[in-house]
């Protein structure tokens, strides 16, 4: 059986509405979980929200759903990064 499970999401709420429920129980089991987004779709969020909402919402579930914060990460890259080729280096550990 494995141990160490990786989930690659491309937005911040991806993970836990295709797969919070396996998260969950695989936690609970005591594996490692680990979670990487590639965006947190700062331009989806609504207007007259904090920019920041998303990224804020996936601290709160991963401490809801028992996750180390040290196990999440977030790769700061933009569509237009992405379609015209370019690279992209930051990422965010929360």
């Amino acid at each position: 059986m494995f141990h160490k499970v990786l989930i690659l999401v491309p937005h911040t709420d991806d993970g836990e509405f295709g797969c919070g429920g396996s998260i969950g129980k695989w936690i609970d089991e005591d594996r490692d979980v680990y979670y990487i987004a590639f965006s947190s779709a700062e331009k989806s969020v609504l207007k007259g929200r904090p920019k920041d909402i998303l990224r804020k919402e996936i601290r709160e579930a991963v401490k809801v759903l028992g996750m180390q914060k040290e196990n999440l990460s977030l790769f700061l890259l933009s569509a237009s990064s992405a379609m015209n080729g370019s690279s992209f280096s930051a990422s965010t550990h929360f």
